[in-house]
């Protein structure tokens, strides 16, 4: 799954995000937008030649030979460690609002997580169990197909506010089941 892929479905979350819970525009939406882009592409720096990877080369290569790819860094144990250290003690001792960071890290990376399952690879989320997950109706394996699937939900979410309402209703039913 390449970066852009990744950023426009971290985007088109992130806008669900703030549509679903009628959030006023105000600095933090640009913190949860922003934090949102980053971690959506953050996960991939154990790959050497990904996005992230390729601009900090020395940190992707000691990471990709200790981890492997999809394995440390696309799980739940990396999850509730930044979690932990990073939004309980670095951002605190910053005194900075973390709500809306923290928002965007859930949204980015579990949003890359998400559309990684949909690779024949599939995400080892349980590390160091090696259990794999995949969504196998469907893969993309082709990135004509992925990037023309990632435009039309990013559009559909900017331009149709029922788009919005179809997805908040299906959301609010399985909350309450």
């Amino acid at each position: 799954m390449s970066y852009l892929n990744h950023l426009m479905f971290s985007l088109t979350c992130s806008l669900f995000f703030i549509k679903i819970f009628n959030l006023n525009f105000n600095i933090y939406l640009f913190y949860l937008i922003f934090s949102s882009l980053f971690f959506s592409i953050f996960p991939d720096i154990d790959h050497r030649f990904s996005f992230i990877g390729k601009r900090l080369f020395f940190i992707s290569y000691f990471i990709n030979n200790k981890f492997g790819h999809r394995k440390f860094f696309h799980s739940f144990l990396f999850f509730f460690l930044i979690n932990l250290f990073f939004f309980s003690n670095i951002l605190f001792i910053l005194n900075i609002n973390i709500l809306y960071i923290k928002y965007g890290f859930y949204i980015g990376f579990l949003s890359h997580i998400f559309i990684d399952m949909f690779t024949p690879k599939g995400v080892i989320f349980f590390w160091p169990l090696n259990i794999k997950f995949k969504i196998y109706f469907f893969y993309f394996n082709n990135i004509k197909n992925i990037n023309i699937f990632f435009i039309i939900i990013f559009f559909l979410s900017i331009f149709f506010d029922y788009f919005f309402c179809i997805l908040y209703i299906l959301v609010k039913n399985l909350y309450i089941i």
